[in-house]
């Protein structure tokens, strides 16, 4: 896979989204009806938070918010070091 830097990724384990269907259901159980997504790596690869959101959307949470729908990136460098991401989010 390809990071949003450009550099070649290897995914060592994707969201179990059936594990996480059942957690999910638990917290909607109990009455919560609002969720934030937020994924350590979605800076480069915003994907899996992607399916997060739309698995969260699809069980009916109302609001389900994905981080990178809301999150300024204000500085990211990657050139084969680890990634040093600064956020500056705020809640639509």
């Amino acid at each position: 896979m390809t990071a949003t830097t450009g550099e070649q990724l290897v995914v060592r384990q994707p969201p179990d989204l059936e594990a996480l269907r059942v957690r999910l259901q638990r917290v909607l159980d109990a009455g919560i009806k609002s969720l934030a997504v937020v994924l350590k790596h979605a800076a480069i690869y915003p994907e899996h938070e992607r399916l997060v959101g739309a698995l969260a959307t699809e069980m009916g949470f109302t609001q389900a918010r994905v981080a990178l729908s809301f999150c300024l990136f204000n500085s990211i460098q990657s050139k084969r070091l680890p990634a040093s991401i600064s956020l500056l989010c705020h809640v639509i």
